[in-house]
């Protein structure tokens, strides 16, 4: 949805919501420093080189572990919206001098400078290199503030879709529409920028599982990943019905497959989504007898 519908009420489902707040130890299940931010994420793939699918899924259901998920979400996203939202608030006084009830109308320049100071701290923490850019260049006030929210709208995936089908807010709208607003105050836009926090932690992190997704398996033709599950579906009982459907199935696709094909649960949908159907007695049946003696089971009479 935009920021305009956000602040409206129509807001977004962010899934449960929970996040293990576990103890960040500093190192994963295998003795490595967890990642601080963003960049070491980034480094991290620079080093990946696995040649065959089997590997491949590995690398990945190691990313995703949930232990994983929570390092992100809890000591890096959430920690750096804390400074996003701190540091806002922060400059938004030099718009308000202490009262909530002040207009925000005409008063861009002030929420753009709050903007741009609350997500150079944002990056500073989930992403330096982002940070840094802005000296590099030798950016102004302009420039700082198209080229942050830029990045952060590309970040947090806004104007895209969530896993609920809702479209993200972007935050780069932000300054035009509270300026160009006679009635919204810096009360409203504290409670904006709150109201964001999680919301944009969550969709920081899938875009994140994604863009590993992407680097795990982009290098693999689909045919090869319809190779590797064809097995794993006749194991599990089921053949292919729409051979096209199956072969055409999306990266993302196949290793959603897969984990369901574990876990015997297709979701929902079921199954038929991905062009499979359940195989007939008379196949199974035939296949009990062709491995038989390997898998004979005591006669009970």
């Amino acid at each position: 949805m935009s920021l305009e519908a956000y602040m409206s009420g129509g807001h977004a489902k962010t899934g449960n919501g929970h996040h293990k707040h576990a103890k960040d130890k500093g190192h994963d299940d295998h003795g490595h420093a967890a990642p601080k931010h963003i960049d070491d994420f980034f480094e991290s793939l620079k080093h990946s080189h696995d040649d065959d699918v089997k590997k491949s899924l590995h690398e990945y259901r190691e990313f995703s572990k949930e232990e994983n998920q929570n390092h992100f979400f809890n000591n890096v996203f959430t920690p750096a919206q804390d400074m996003l939202y701190q540091k806002v608030v922060e400059e938004l006084e030099h718009v308000s001098h202490g009262h909530d009830e002040t207009k925000t109308h005409k008063k861009k320049e002030g929420i753009q400078k709050a903007v741009v100071q609350g997500l150079i701290a944002y990056f500073e923490k989930s992403q330096p290199s982002i940070a840094k850019a802005i000296k590099d260049h030798e950016m102004n006030d302009e420039e700082k503030y198209k080229y942050l929210t830029t990045m952060y709208d590309d970040h947090v995936g806004a104007g895209t879709k969530d896993a609920t089908g809702r479209e993200i807010p972007s935050l780069s709208e932000i300054a035009d529409l509270y300026s160009n607003n006679k009635k919204l105050t810096v009360g409203h836009l504290k409670k904006t920028m709150r109201s964001l926090q999680v919301k944009h932690s969550e969709t920081a992190l899938a875009k994140l599982v994604g863009q590993k997704i992407q680097h795990v398996f982009g290098k693999y033709h689909p045919t090869e990943l319809s190779a590797y599950v064809k097995p794993l579906v006749e194991e599990a009982g089921l053949e292919i019905k729409d051979k096209v459907k199956f072969a055409t199935l999306k990266t993302g696709d196949y290793i959603q497959l897969i984990g369901q094909l574990e876990e015997g649960n297709f979701g929902k949908e079921g199954y038929a989504q991905y062009g499979l159907k359940k195989k007939s007695k008379g196949e199974l049946h035939e296949e009990h007898e062709e491995h038989g003696d390997a898998h004979a089971e005591p006669a009970h009479h």
